[in-house]
């Protein structure tokens, strides 16, 4: 939004398996060239498995929920069923 920004704009660090499938963590600390590519790279740069993100309040209006997937087979087929 024009107020927060966009959302990689919240998050304060990234989980990330990188090509050779080692497993690491930037910021705007550590390995920052990464911590500011990752957005927009659209999955070249490395897979994001976790990620900390910065709440803000929600209006009364707004639905915000979580969806925990054990399995990548899970998350498919929720992604499939609210489409």
């Amino acid at each position: 939004s024009f107020k927060h920004g966009y959302v990689h704009d919240s998050i304060s660090n990234y989980e990330v398996i990188i090509g050779n499938g080692d497993v690491i963590t930037c910021s705007k600390y550590t390995n920052s060239d990464l911590y500011h590519s990752l957005p927009g790279s659209f999955g070249s740069l490395g897979i994001c498995t976790k990620a900390t993100m910065k709440c803000l309040p929600c209006k009364q209006f707004v639905k915000v929920f979580a969806k925990v997937h054990n399995t990548s087979d899970d998350c498919i087929s929720h992604m499939a069923s609210i489409q």
